[in-house]
């Protein structure tokens, strides 16, 4: 069962584990956390897997013009030569592909059902996401401000820091997650 980082509420000020807490901020969140639960009381062997800002190369559907956050920095900076993004909301930027390899890896060597974070570790501000995607896509020239989140407002609340702890998975002895700046070379070379 696929969830999300947005059952935290973001305060903790530190990656969550999977022993945090839960206290989501919206509904998408609380109905995620439901669905935790239910699937977990459903089957004994029920693995869990929190997950957050997914980057991949399928159109992302609930997103203008299906674009994910790495295609729309680079659409905004060929476009404008210039883009803000937010630096003071954190989270563990994940690409879909190694999202896949980990799940998979779960499947082929079943540890102890529960609750598991897959991201890419140790998460950082959307800012830093983009300045790192014009860098490794050669565009050094787009200038990229960091803005609080106050200039963009939103009706929704979002957690302000919902990176979550890869800890209990790379005990596992079968992490496969790749570094952030890995991922984003391998999505720009696809």
């Amino acid at each position: 069962h696929l969830s999300t980082d947005y059952v935290f509420d973001g305060t903790k000020g530190a990656p969550y584990d999977e022993t945090d807490r839960p206290a989501p901020l919206m509904v998408y969140g609380a109905t995620k956390l439901a669905g935790e639960h239910l699937a977990l009381s459903e089957h004994d062997m029920t693995f869990v897997i929190r997950t957050t800002g997914l980057f991949g190369h399928k159109p992302c559907r609930a997103k203008p013009g299906g674009r994910n956050f790495v295609e729309n920095m680079l659409h905004l900076g060929q476009l404008k030569g210039e883009v803000s993004v937010v630096s003071d909301q954190f989270c563990c930027p994940t690409y879909t592909v190694d999202l896949a390899s980990q799940i998979r890896a779960l499947v082929e060597d079943p540890p102890s059902p529960g609750v598991y974070h897959a991201v890419t570790p140790p998460g950082c501000s959307w800012f830093d996401f983009a300045r790192m995607v014009f860098e490794l896509a050669g565009m050094p020239e787009v200038k990229v401000t960091p803005v609080s989140s106050s200039v963009f407002p939103s009706p929704v609340r979002r957690p302000a820091d919902s990176r979550l702890s890869t800890d209990r998975l790379e005990a596992l002895g079968n992490f496969r997650m790749r570094s952030l700046k890995e991922a984003i070379r391998e999505y720009l070379a696809n």
